[in-house]
């Protein structure tokens, strides 16, 4: 496992200017700066096999959170899609209804907007 900060694409140039190499291994990042979805994206064109994001505490609150604030407790996890699109991927542009026609997995992929290795936000 390889820890990439925020994982921008100049956190991925700073770790191979140290000599560490993402490839095959699992990433882990922080929430926050980037989008979560290019948090994924940046780590698979790193070569990254997969993806934990977890909300750090300093970014999200300090020392006071839910009840007694409004930020999430150090338990939260943060939920939202890594998908960069609007609806459903299989049917852009059109209703996703049971009978409609779909894009196959390949065409998906080739859209270039859903995560092509897997991701999980944790605490």
């Amino acid at each position: 496992m390889v820890y990439a900060n925020y994982g921008r694409v100049k956190d991925y140039t700073t770790l191979r200017e140290m000599g560490v190499n993402v490839s095959n291994t699992v990433v882990l990042a922080r929430y926050g700066k980037i989008f979560r979805g290019d948090i994924v994206h940046n780590a698979y064109s790193a070569g990254a096999i997969g993806v934990l994001i977890f909300t750090d505490k300093k970014d999200y609150g300090g020392e006071r959170w839910f009840p007694d604030d409004k930020w999430m407790p150090l338990s939260g996890v943060q939920v939202g899609s890594v998908y960069d699109g609007i609806g459903d991927p299989t049917t852009p542009g059109w209703p996703s209804t049971g009978e409609c026609e779909r894009l196959s997995d390949e065409e998906v992929e080739n859209e270039g907007n859903v995560p092509l290795i897997p991701s999980l936000p944790i605490s």
